[in-house]
């Protein structure tokens, strides 16, 4: 899925970026409004409508109590047949209300039921004295009906004051219903922020992770190309002629030249790469190593005396002594180092991510087992030695010496180690 996703184009995966990264934004968006907070919203005002319906019931219950008392107050003084009927519309309206209050009422407030229940018991029994004064004789209302109906009166002023202190204590219901309404709004208003900035931190890490790759340039990409296995080395010819000793003279210092047009990739002799591959590898290598800031280094390996011993013996005696050097030099390597043939007796090894100190103890362990394996050449045994320059990447340096000055300075070395005796190594580091 991941090589999929990498061979789409750059504004196609950005653009999918985009929408998978803003897919949990929206998401908790939708979650926070549709699941939780519409829902709790509508929940919260749908308390605050049934304790506000109460708040006005119960104050339409208290100015009903206070007004039921004119109608038969004005039947006793005047004798009208309306007052029956103005009562009777009282009566039934306030019965309502306590039927409508009963039902609304839960059995978490017991208080309120309680009082609604002695309420509803005393409403009675003043209806039934209101229902009696409105249908007195007319010869005595002025006595006895005055005096029921200061009782009725006192009934009537008790339950008003019962109304009254339960309209206070649905009042207090209405204001602690309201701040818990606010305090859950603010606690859902939390819970939102910390989901959308949840949902934004979940965004940046998608966008980062899916658009990690878009629009970076191939060559920080490009990792450095590992060298394709060397071809298997010949085995050593036959010489008829014996090599008596190996000289001692020491060639003069020089330069690995330019390869001439068409050398092959490969030398024929010892079958390690040829000095045009060699320099071709080193300016990829050292380009990789500049963009990546890596360190990389480069051996260049003399065989003592291998000047004078060709003038000497003939160019075929040496070329066991050749054979052997590359051989304990294929040993010695890495798979990731690129080892070359880059003159007649001269060879080179090229060393990506390897800095001046590594390179340092490869040389010298390619050095000492030079020195002890001997070569046999006809009849005679001789032992070899060589000189190695080691050149690299200091420290807080890496990638940043070019291929022509690592080169030079590899040779340089070279030069100093066959000088001071050869079967050495001298390094030079970046100064």
């Amino acid at each position: 899925m991941i090589r999929t996703f990498q061979s789409l184009t750059s504004r196609f995966r950005l653009s999918l970026a985009l929408a998978a990264a803003a897919l949990p934004f929206v998401t908790v968006l939708v979650f926070a409004n549709v699941w939780v907070y519409g829902p709790m919203q509508d929940d919260l005002q749908v308390i605050s409508d049934e304790i506000q319906a109460r708040f006005e019931e119960v104050g339409s219950l208290q100015l009903l109590l206070a007004q039921s008392a004119m109608p038969p107050n004005d039947f006793l003084i005047h004798g009208g047949s309306d007052e029956r009927i103005r009562f009777e519309l009282m009566a039934g309206r306030i019965e309502s209300i306590f039927g409508d209050l009963m039902r609304s009422t839960s059995v978490a407030h017991a208080e309120e039921q309680r009082r609604l229940s002695d309420m509803v018991q005393r409403w009675a029994v003043a209806r039934k004295m209101g229902d009696a004064l409105l249908t007195w004789p007319p010869e005595t209302r002025l006595t006895e009906g005055a005096v029921v109906m200061e009782r009725f009166d006192r009934e009537l002023d008790q339950l008003t004051e019962d109304a009254e202190a339960l309209l206070a204590h649905v009042r207090v219901e209405l204001e602690g219903a309201r701040d818990q309404s606010i305090k859950r709004r603010h606690d859902l208003n939390r819970f939102v922020a910390l989901a959308t900035a949840m949902a934004g931190i979940l965004t940046l890490v998608l966008m980062t992770l899916l658009g990690r790759n878009v629009g970076e340039p191939r060559t920080v990409r490009r990792s450095v190309a590992q060298p394709p296995s060397l071809p298997p080395s010949p085995s050593p010819p036959k010489e008829e002629a014996p090599v008596e000793a190996l000289a001692d003279e020491q060639p003069s210092p020089r330069q690995l030249e330019s390869p001439p047009a068409g050398e092959p990739a490969v030398d024929p002799l010892t079958r390690l790469w040829s000095r045009g591959s060699l320099q071709r590898q080193l300016a990829i290598e050292t380009e990789r190593a500049m963009v990546l800031e890596t360190p990389s280094s480069i051996a260049i390996i003399e065989i003592d005396g291998f000047d004078s011993l060709e003038e000497r013996y003939g160019e075929a005696a040496v070329v066991p002594v050749v054979l052997a050097v590359s051989e304990r030099l294929r040993h010695i390597i890495r798979s990731t180092d690129f080892p070359a043939r880059s003159n007649a007796g001269e060879f080179a090894v090229l060393m990506p991510a390897t800095d001046l100190r590594q390179a340092v103890e490869l040389a010298d362990r390619l050095r000492r087992e030079v020195a002890d394996a001997p070569v046999s050449i006809g009849r005679r045994t001789a032992s070899i030695t060589v000189s190695i320059g080691v050149a690299g990447d200091g420290v807080g340096r890496a990638g940043q010496v070019g291929a022509s000055t690592l080169l030079g300075r590899a040779d340089q070395a070279m030069h100093r180690a066959r000088r001071a005796g050869g079967n050495r190594v001298e390094r030079s580091g970046v100064r």
